[in-house]
């Protein structure tokens, strides 16, 4: 035990960085981790550290710290290694530890909210123009790295992108908070086909609801199905010129929509791991896991960008 903890005191006198530097400093909090403030990063750990096993190795605190620096600064395994004194399969060890934690305690934090609520908290500009409105959705992409795999390289490329990735669909609230997010699937699957068909977004949409969408979304008649109803902006192709009313209604449409691409901007340069290229080991399932390592990850960052007190001003 005396080995032990004369190891301990060893390795923090190697420690360049500690959740120490950031406690009652709420800008360096949102600097390192993307909450916005201390009382929200201690909330947070207290939530989740009761379902996470402790270690000799380095506080609670400091394992939630480091998990949060990989997302939201996109550090290498080498980088938070030597900032924190330990080793890489232990950084890798408590990364994949607490993902696990924050994911199984903070996907409510993505909720999918009733229409009542969707219109008691609807900006009154939108609610002005599309008063049932439920939602707005578009699909993201994520660079990966080449697989190996000749299948699976031609699933992730993305023609779009011109890289291999990974797309996911989001869907945005009228108060502008995250309220879907799908899993994801290869950069090569079409916006049409994801969204019916693989995410399980239908299942949410109830009649009556309105669902804001570019002209790559076209599911009219899959939405119709459950009795919702699909705005895109109008197509100009076949035509000389658009209609009055069209041009107006795309231009009103154009103005909201644009709110789920600001959400999603934000969401990456919050969590900067999303903008980076993520490794294939990153990717895959655990033996132990039905749900991907890169689904928690992209999950966990949702979830913590709506802890911010305002997505959009």
């Amino acid at each position: 035990m005396r080995l032990k903890v004369a190891k301990l005191e060893l390795r923090l006198k190697k420690v360049t960085f500690s959740v120490e530097l950031l406690k009652d400093n709420d800008k360096l909090v949102l600097l390192y981790t993307g909450l916005p403030s201390w009382p929200v990063f201690m909330h947070t750990f207290q939530f989740v550290s009761k379902f996470v096993t402790p270690s000799l190795v380095l506080s609670l605190e400091d394992e939630m710290l480091l998990t949060l620096l990989r997302l939201r600064l996109d550090l290498t395994l080498n980088d938070l290694a030597v900032r924190f004194a330990v080793s890489l399969p232990t950084v890798s060890r408590i990364f994949d530890k607490w993902i696990d934690a924050l994911y199984a305690c903070l996907q409510f934090l993505i909720k999918w909210p009733s229409g009542e609520i969707c219109t008691q908290n609807m900006p009154p500009f939108i609610k002005e123009l599309y008063p049932a409105r439920r939602c707005i959705i578009d699909c993201t992409e994520i660079f990966i790295e080449k697989p190996s795999g000749y299948v699976t390289r031609s699933k992730t490329f993305s023609n779009y992108k011109k890289h291999n990735t990974a797309k996911l669909l989001i869907a945005i609230t009228p108060s502008r908070s995250i309220s879907f997010v799908s899993k994801c699937w290869g950069g090569k699957v079409s916006d049409k086909v994801l969204t019916p068909q693989e995410s399980g977004f239908l299942s949410l949409l109830e009649r009556g609801d309105v669902v804001l969408a570019d002209r790559g979304f076209t599911i009219s008649d899959d939405v119709g199905l459950v009795g919702a109803k699909l705005e895109i902006p109008a197509f100009t192709r076949g035509k000389g010129q658009l209609s009055q009313r069209d041009v107006e209604m795309t231009k009103n449409l154009s103005h909201v929509r644009v709110h789920v691409e600001r959400v999603i901007g934000l969401l990456k340069m919050k969590y900067k791991i999303l903008k980076g290229t993520l490794p294939i080991c990153i990717l895959k399932h655990k033996s132990d896991s039905n749900v991907a390592n890169i689904d928690k990850i992209v999950t966990v960052c949702a979830a913590l960008t709506n802890l911010s007190k305002c997505i959009i001003k």
